[in-house]
Formats: C-alpha cells, sequence, structure tokens
C-alpha cells in the first residue's frame, strides 16, 4: 500500500480493456476504492444501482439515457 503500484495496475488494466475510470461499473466498491477513484480520476458523483453497484455520473455524459436527461 502507498506505493504507487495501485495506480499502475489499475491504468495497465484499462489499457487492456480500452476502456475509462468512469465509463466501468463497480461491484460493491469500498471506501479506498471510492477514495482511489476520486483521488486519481475525479470521480465523486455516483448513481447507486438496485443491485449494488455504481455507476459514476460522467458515464452518463453524452449519453441519452431516459433517467438522466
Amino acid at each position: 500500500q502507498r506505493g504507487g503500484i495501485g495506480k499502475q495496475l489499475f491504468e495497465a488494466m484499462l489499457g487492456y480493456e480500452d476502456a475509462t475510470p468512469s465509463k466501468l461499473a463497480y461491484d460493491r466498491p469500498s471506501h479506498k476504492l471510492k477514495g482511489f477513484l476520486f483521488k486519481h480520476y475525479n470521480l465523486r458523483n455516483y448513481v447507486k444501482q438496485t443491485h449494488n453497484f455504481i455507476v459514476f455520473d460522467e458515464y452518463f455524459q453524452g449519453s441519452t439515457h431516459p433517467s438522466r436527461r
């Protein structure tokens, strides 16, 4: 912990998946993961889904999703 390896691993996963942090859904993220996403990717506001996932508000930017208009 606190060695910078987590961010490197996360970045490698994002590159492999060709994704961005804001376009992923997170299954029951811990407070530490939420803090990590805020610190490194400025993700703060999210929509909690009924199935224990969270999706950050940025996920819906540029979308015509009916519940986010």
